[in-house]
């Protein structure tokens, strides 16, 4: 199923050229498009310049007239039939902005005349850049790659002229523009002027080859790595990448870490898991050497053994002034005893702070035959940079996150069917998340990393999990401690009650009747709302939690609890029928507890998340209270890319509630206005610039991602949905709209295919 096409981009600034006369230049300057017109006409007769002729036609398509606003397209039209070649860039940059606002394929017209200008003066730098420029503009890709191979055989010392021509040919391949039969001659094209720019030659067998790639930007290296995943075979790659010369570990050596991940992951998705291993050991390997050889300079050094001995003495005797003096000189004789790092060395540091390349690492391992074996070698491995680490005094806190996430996840794929016959579900597992989960309690982002985890847990270990949590807070002295852990025991008990592709609760493990278990969420609930209840009451907790300005478990609790009586009121349980409320087979009364608590907890001078308040915004756009949702919206300042995920939350449906919202006021006060205005801005000037902004700084490698990505916006439901939205509420107010819903600039583009869309919208 093709995308949709792409929004016209707002028109290229056009300037009258520094020759003509002022009074012209004036007039086409201040749009006196009348004046401008007629001056130019009298121009054209004195000079019978062409350029003129289009300044006169330009001028004129700006006018209410019907012909005159036509008279490019056709004149366009009958250059291209009768193969017109224009010499010159201003001229066709006149036609351009007279076509602009006409039904015109750009590709078609436009750029073929820009093709045919580069051909007439293909030494000339600056005219055929500029056509390149006007084509990508338009996402003329077709044209734009023709120039681009001019401009790159007619300027073979500039380099980016090579990097344009290849990724010009890569974006037309994958156009839609390009047709199916040529769409693999100009893949194979895109690859073989990759390779030959990346210095990657076809060799034969016992020939000795060099690859140099110092001249090469990261940008063009990503872009070369881009057109071998996507236009290679999978056996192709692989093979490349298993050389040493082209390893993923060439690209951390060379400190392009980005490409390395990127290689990494491209073998991850090609079970590679052999190569994947491989990886993972060296680095484990090589990054422990490292750390062991700065360990062994550090512990012979007499400075640092002399002041360990001091500090180590004096802990108990000196007074903390004293302690903290001897310490910091101990910190920086061990500084100066330390090997000077290579930027290789770094590199493979840095390296093992990403836990999920182990992570990779680790899941490849568990799919291997002889996988008991070498999990215990990787967590050895792991065991010993660890050590490495500390004698090194190089632990620092994300590479003790990192290898602690990793050693937990290595101890629950060694331990995957542990034995619970003995009738201790505290296994050795349970205790290592246990700790971990202890050790990191304030971690924002604790849950999702400890979730893979816990639903690998049998329900007898999850209760036994959730009971050590439990009682380790309620032993704690610091309350914010004590509530964050309640918090996430709660959040732990909501995940698991309830799976549907499980039969039975992942909690209680009691047989579920339909996808929750009730007895588990009111469980929750209660238990949540009486925890709730004290922390709010208690003083010192709410002064921890303004002065940490971050984490507020009473919001995790609230959300939980209220969490918990929507799933046990149905919402959404049932599809409703077409024009009844959401709320018609749900549970008002614990839909509205629902909804108060969360609203109460807004009230209060503690920060709340902002999960807290688009839930609550949507929990009352449901209910129909729309004022007290807007106020809640509003101040979130929910924009830009953010809109196309969340905005929905608020103004789905919106306008059959309150429609007159949608209408009062100014525009600033409509709900959508800021979605027509982001989704215009995002396709017709910010996805053009962007391009234009990668290609003058040699960011090739981005380009491809801000054209899918614009495709995507133009594709996007809520772009379609935020027009509905417009229209209906103008609908129920005045009962008619004139305008039909495919002349609407944002929607027209999406009515072809199979993205028809109904002109009852």
């Amino acid at each position: 199923m093709a995308p949709p096409p792409l929004l016209k981009p707002t028109p290229r600034p056009c300037h009258i050229k520094t020759t003509a006369p002022s009074n012209l230049a004036t007039a086409f300057g201040e749009q006196q498009w009348v004046t401008a017109a007629n001056l130019a006409k009298q121009r054209y007769r004195t000079t019978k310049d062409p350029y003129y002729l289009a300044v006169e036609i330009a001028a004129k398509s700006q006018s209410d007239n019907l012909t005159d606003r036509n008279a490019g397209k056709i004149a366009v039209e009958n250059m291209v039939k009768e193969n017109v070649t224009i010499s010159d860039a201003d001229t066709l940059d006149m036609y351009e902005l007279s076509c602009y606002y006409l039904n015109v394929k750009y590709s078609e017209t436009i750029g073929v005349l820009r093709g045919r200008l580069v051909k007439a003066l293909p030494k000339d730098q600056n005219a055929c850049t500029r056509c390149f420029d006007a084509c990508v503009w338009f996402s003329d890709w077709k044209n734009a790659q023709q120039i681009a191979a001019s401009l790159n055989k007619n300027f073979v010392n500039d380099r980016k002229f090579l990097f344009r021509y290849i990724m010009a040919t890569h974006l037309y391949s994958t156009s839609q523009d390009c047709p199916d039969g040529s769409r693999k001659i100009f893949s194979s094209l895109a690859k073989a002027q990759a390779d030959k720019a990346f210095d990657l030659r076809v060799m034969t067998a016992g020939e000795e080859y060099h690859v140099n790639r110092a001249v090469l930007t990261d940008a063009e290296v990503w872009l070369w790595l881009d057109i071998r995943i996507i236009h290679s075979t999978q056996k192709e790659n692989l093979e490349l990448f298993r050389r040493s010369e082209y390893s993923p570990l060439r690209f951390l050596e060379s400190g392009q870490y980005d490409l390395f991940w990127k290689a990494y992951k491209y073998l991850q998705a090609c079970d590679a898991s052999d190569d994947i291993i491989q990886i993972g050991k060296h680095i484990l390997i090589t990054a422990t050497h490292r750390f062991q050889s700065e360990a062994d300079a550090i512990e012979k050094d007499a400075d640092v053994i002399n002041l360990r001995k001091l500090a180590s003495a004096e802990d108990n005797q000196q007074s903390p002034v004293e302690i903290s003096s001897v310490k910091t000189k101990l910190d920086r004789a061990i500084a100066k005893a330390r090997p000077a790092r290579s930027s290789e060395d770094n590199y493979y540091v840095a390296a093992t702070c990403d836990y999920q390349m182990l992570f990779i690492m680790l899941n490849e391992i568990q799919s291997q035959p002889d996988n008991k074996r070498l999990m215990k070698q990787t967590n050895n491995s792991i065991d010993k940079l660890t050590r490495a680490l500390k004698r090194a005094d190089c632990m620092r806190p994300i590479f003790q996150r990192s290898l602690s996430i990793v050693s937990l996840a290595a101890i629950f794929h060694r331990d995957s069917t542990p034995d619970l016959a003995l009738g201790n579900p505290m296994t050795t597992r349970v205790t290592c998340l246990v700790d971990y989960i202890n050790q990191g309690f304030d971690n924002p982002n604790l849950l999702l990393e400890t979730l893979l985890f816990i639903r690998e847990l049998s329900a007898p270990e999850i209760e036994a999990c959730v009971s050590s949590l439990y009682n380790i807070g309620t032993k704690s002295a610091d309350s914010f401690k004590r509530f964050m852990l309640a918090a996430l025991c709660s959040k732990i008990r909501y995940t698991v009650a309830g799976n549907p592709k499980l039969a039975t609760c992942g909690f209680c493990n009691t047989e579920l009747k339909g996808n929750d278990c009730v007895s588990c969420l009111k469980g929750i609930a209660i238990d949540a709302l009486d925890t709730y209840k004290i922390g709010i009451e208690d003083h010192n907790l709410r002064q921890d939690i303004l002065s940490r300005q971050g984490e507020n478990p009473l919001s995790d609790i609230a959300i939980t609890g209220a969490a918990c009586l929507l799933r046990i009121a149905r919402l959404g349980s049932k599809r409703s029928s077409y024009g009844t409320n959401s709320l018609h087979h749900a549970n008002i009364q614990l839909f509205l507890q629902a909804v108060l608590w969360l609203d109460s907890c807004t009230r209060t001078s503690l920060p709340i998340k902002s999960v807290h308040s688009i839930i609550l915004t949507k929990l009352y756009v449901i209910l129909g209270s729309v004022v007290r949702a807007k106020n809640l919206w509003d101040p979130y300042a929910v924009k830009n890319v953010l809109l196309d995920s969340l905005g929905l939350l608020f103004i789905d449906r919106l306008s059959s509630i309150t429609p007159g919202l949608f209408i009062m006021g100014t525009s600033h006060s409509n709900p959508v206005e800021p979605f027509m205005t982001h989704f215009s801005r995002g396709l017709r000037v910010t996805t053009p610039k962007r391009i234009m902004d990668s290609l003058e700084m040699g960011n090739y490698q981005s380009i491809p991602g801000i054209v899918q990505f614009a495709k995507k916006q133009a594709a996007s439901c809520s772009l379609v949905l935020t027009v509905v939205e417009d229209r209906r509420a103008s609908r129920m107010k005045t009962g008619k709209i004139e305008l039909a819903i495919e002349d609407q600039a944002l929607v027209r583009t999406l009515n072809h295919s199979s993205y028809q869309v109904t002109r009852k919208c």
